[in-house]
């Protein structure tokens, strides 16, 4: 493999891997890792030897070591006898406080956060993540799930105490506004809502360029 400018994030295995996440892949000074077996998820086959550059949180240059200059000043860090990998993305992520070491351990480095968070708290984390106070995966974070009312006598779910609970389609357009304006990645809608007020949500979200998701029961409220 020659040259080949990417956009992936990293990690090292076994050893080295939580040098990897930020804030170290947001520093200014450029990295360099070599030495390593590359398998860089395209398909195409394994680079011995390899060497990966990055700087500002991107990877800036991938090749074998003698194809790839090291910036001036770079850190160089050893991966002889470890193989380097694209960062892995839990696609369905129910984000807790203890779980950002966990998922580096295993070399999760992004989570769409899409649990029924309250959108303070898990922006919180994103941010913190961000700024390299927390340690974890980079978090997507969609807050505070939008819902309906429980059923009758079963007012006491454990999933209502965080839930915004909307009636109208006003109030489901008032729940979207007020998350957004907190500052949340995207929309969760949940399976109590009415037809209507999953699609005035849903047009809200979208207006506001948020993307949505659905947990739903049944083919009409997914259509709307």
């Amino acid at each position: 493999m020659g040259r080949a400018e990417v956009q992936k994030r990293v990690f090292l295995t076994p050893l080295v891997l939580l040098l990897l996440c930020t804030p170290l892949l947001a520093q200014s000074r450029p990295v360099a890792i070599q030495g390593g077996m590359l398998i860089d998820g395209t398909g195409r086959p394994p680079v011995d030897d390899a060497v990966v550059v990055f700087q500002d949180g991107r990877i800036r240059e991938v090749g074998r070591r003698g194809e790839v200059s090291l910036p001036q000043g770079a850190e160089v860090i050893d991966a002889k006898g470890k193989t380097i990998l694209p960062g892995l993305i839990d696609g369905h992520c129910h984000y807790r406080d203890w779980m950002g070491e966990v998922y580096l351990a295993y070399g999760v480095l992004t989570c769409p956060n899409i649990s029924n968070n309250p959108a303070d708290w898990i922006i919180a984390q994103r941010e913190g993540q961000r700024n390299g106070t927390i340690r974890g995966p980079r978090v997507w974070a969609a807050g505070n799930v939008i819902d309906g009312p429980p059923p009758q006598g079963r007012g006491g779910l454990r999933r209502q105490r965080t839930s915004i609970i909307v009636e109208t389609e006003e109030e489901a357009r008032k729940g979207v506004r007020d998350l957004v304006a907190k500052g949340v990645d995207g929309i969760k809608l949940f399976e109590r809502l009415t037809p209507q007020a999953a699609k005035a949500a849903a047009e809200e979200s979208h207006r506001l360029g948020k993307p949505v998701i659905g947990h739903t029961l049944d083919i009409f409220a997914a259509a709307a």
